[in-house]
């Protein structure tokens, strides 16, 4: 392939799974598959814990606070909270109170104690 000016590439409208970037890494030109930029961009943005199985109960109008480790995590990143069953009845709150660590809050703001059984309890933060 003769030498051609990158401005002068057609542009790519879409990325696949195996197509394949050139990269000059340290004074020395590599290739690194679409796959692989994705991961590195990911693990660099997004990071991700959950709290083992468990159930919780949460009284009526109340809270009760679940913590789930995230390394990486730090103060003033942003994070979600999930649960692995359905939690329509509560609210669902979650941040970064300490290095490594998120607090997801079960909210109940009904009148009746609400229990979630084999509740998986996730956290992602998107690096600030």
């Amino acid at each position: 392939m003769a030498d051609t000016k990158i401005s002068l590439l057609p542009t790519a409208t879409s990325l696949g799974d195996s197509d394949i970037f050139v990269l000059n890494q340290s004074g020395t030109t590599k290739t690194v598959a679409t796959t692989t930029l994705s991961q590195k961009i990911q693990s660099d943005i997004a990071l991700s814990g959950s709290a083992a199985s468990a159930t919780y109960s949460v009284a009526a109008n109340s809270q009760t606070p679940v913590t789930v480790t995230v390394t990486g995590a730090t103060l003033g990143d942003f994070a979600l909270g999930s649960c692995s069953v359905s939690t329509t009845t509560l609210q669902l709150t979650a941040s970064v109170t300490a290095a490594n660590t998120v607090t997801v809050i079960l909210k109940n703001t009904t009148a009746s104690a609400i229990t979630l059984t084999s509740a998986v309890i996730r956290a992602k933060v998107l690096k600030q």
